[in-house]
């Protein structure tokens, strides 16, 4: 079974790599950069939050068949990586928050420019925060099902918790295979979960004071 559904392994690996690129830097834009209608949009991001995910599967799946890309691991990804922005923008904004003005006024005063004062001041200082974000959008996005259940017609592109599905209602189960699968798609959470636990708890704690 693990060899056979590595869209799962694809599909968390680009939303988290995409999730921590764009999110990193509109969490930084909205903790640090001064710009019109700043704090209205914040607070969009934070509204977010309480919109159910599932109230908009039905135009999700709509604008991916006119965009062509609906079945494929791009209209998975998109999808995740939106759904993952209003707690991404809440947690990356209040880690970059808690950072302290005068490095970045000290950054500036050598002579660096945003990105270079994003890059190698604020990033490593926010470490607790983007691993509490990788966390936070790795797990659900391993575990989906409805999403990939409603585009995924290609049995060979079926993602694990999919193929889970398909072995549970068979006509004659087979348990063993199904055990199996069970902890090839939970042994890899447990374990990331515990190397990381410690920068999951600094992250939230960083953010939630900032």
């Amino acid at each position: 079974m693990h060899a056979r559904y590595p869209l799962s392994h694809k599909v968390t690996a680009l939303t988290v790599v995409l999730t921590l690129l764009i999110y990193a830097a509109a969490g930084y834009a909205f903790a640090v950069l001064r710009f019109p209608g700043r704090a209205w949009l914040y607070r969009l991001f934070v509204a977010l939050l309480f919109v159910p995910g599932v109230t908009v599967l039905l135009p999700i799946i709509l604008l991916e068949h006119n965009l062509g890309i609906l079945g494929t691991h791009y209209g998975l990804v998109l999808p995740f990586v939106n759904g993952t922005a209003p707690l991404s923008v809440m947690l990356l904004t209040g880690a970059f928050t808690a950072v302290p003005k005068e490095l970045r006024d000290s950054a500036r005063v050598d002579g660096a420019g945003e990105p270079h004062i994003f890059a190698r001041v604020y990033l490593p200082l926010a470490r607790p925060a983007l691993i509490t974000v990788a966390l936070l959008t790795a797990i659900p996005t391993w575990n989906e099902y409805l999403l990939t259940k409603v585009s995924l017609n290609d049995e060979s592109a079926y993602t694990l918790s999919l193929g889970l599905q398909q072995l549970s209602t068979q006509n004659v189960p087979q348990y063993n295979s199904l055990m199996a699968g069970a902890l090839i798609v939970v042994i890899p959470v447990i374990l990331l979960f515990l190397a990381l636990q410690r920068y999951f708890v600094n992250g939230l704690v960083g953010a939630v004071k900032g």
